[in-house]
């Protein structure tokens, strides 16, 4: 038998897949902050775990960042918009303006009545009541009558106040019904007048 020839006996060179050079230019991250992907610094579990700091967006950023995908780092950097309930602060800003007249005016009788009361009386506060020390029954009387009428300013501040919150709540639910009937109320109409149409149509036929 023959010798087996030296290029059958050879095996195949591996290929060499080793870089001493990059290609492309590199990019390298140093954070300097160890506990930055700490849980409390990460979110806020009083608060639904809202994020702090928004440590997770910058880690996911970072790792798009270095993997050359930038698309949505603009998305995710975009600060949250505060998006107020412009309608409902005008409705109690409404309310509060209509109301605002009527509590002047009680404020100003109360404080008439207790500067009244404070100059007339002669005695001392016991208790959340008052005692009427040397004084006559006419006196006496008045201050009772100084009082009740505090009271009565009271029960209508307080009325005033009730009134205010009713009138705000109703109108907010006003727009909330709105908001659910508008939208099917819409598209009754539009399939009414399909409907309609279509049916002119066949009939012209």
């Amino acid at each position: 038998a023959g010798e087996p020839d030296a290029e059958e006996e050879a095996e195949p060179a591996e290929e060499d897949h080793h870089m001493t050079e990059g290609t492309e230019e590199g990019a390298i991250a140093i954070i300097s902050d160890v506990d930055m992907l700490f849980d409390y610094f990460m979110g806020d579990a009083e608060r639904g775990a809202s994020r702090n700091n928004n440590n997770v967006d910058f880690i996911m950023n970072l790792v798009e960042n270095l993997a050359g995908d930038k698309d949505l780092m603009t998305i995710r950097g975009k600060d949250s918009i505060g998006r107020p309930f412009e309608v409902i602060n005008d409705i109690r800003e409404k309310a509060a303006a209509k109301a605002a007249p009527q509590r002047a005016k009680n404020q100003q009788l109360m404080e008439k009545a207790r500067q009244t009361l404070q100059e007339g009386q002669e005695g001392k506060d016991i208790g959340g009541g008052l005692m009427i020390m040397g004084q006559s029954d006419e006196s006496i009387e008045k201050v009772q009558e100084i009082e009740k009428e505090i009271r009565q300013l009271q029960r209508e501040e307080n009325k005033i106040s009730r009134d205010q919150r009713a009138e705000i709540q109703a109108t907010i639910n006003g727009i909330e019904w709105a908001n659910m009937l508008i939208t099917p109320a819409l598209v009754l109409i539009i399939g009414l007048l399909v409907g309609i149409t279509r049916k002119i149509k066949t009939a012209a036929k």
